[in-house]
Parts: structure tokens; C-alpha cells; sequence
């Protein structure tokens, strides 16, 4: 098994770049819905909601 010495330097780095990185905020949106039988209504109803959850701003569905 090969193993990777780390260095604090290396470590603080990284870190950072993480928590730049976290600090942008966008806004994520779930979707649980009961599925009928057709296909399509299924389809047709969870664009429905996809398009309401981009519509108040959510970035990730």
C-alpha cells in the first residue's frame, strides 16, 4: 500500500482553497413526488416542478 506523506503547508493550502470555495452560496432545490402509472404525466409533472424550483433561484435540482 503506498502512502502520501502530507505537510502542514500542504494541508493549510488546500484548506483554503476549499473555504474560498465554500463560501459562495447558491441555493438547492429536492423533489420527491408519488409516480402514477403514465409515463408522461410522471415526466410532464417533475419538469413542472424543476422549472419552479430555477424559477425561485435554485442552481442545483
Amino acid at each position: 500500500m503506498l502512502r502520501k506523506k502530507f505537510y502542514l503547508s500542504e494541508v493549510l493550502v488546500c484548506s483554503k482553497k476549499i473555504c474560498d470555495t465554500m463560501k459562495q452560496k447558491f441555493k438547492i432545490a429536492l423533489l420527491q413526488m408519488s409516480a402514477g402509472k403514465n409515463r408522461k404525466d410522471n415526466l410532464k409533472k417533475a419538469v413542472d416542478w424543476i422549472g419552479k424550483a430555477a424559477k425561485q433561484g435554485a442552481k442545483v435540482i
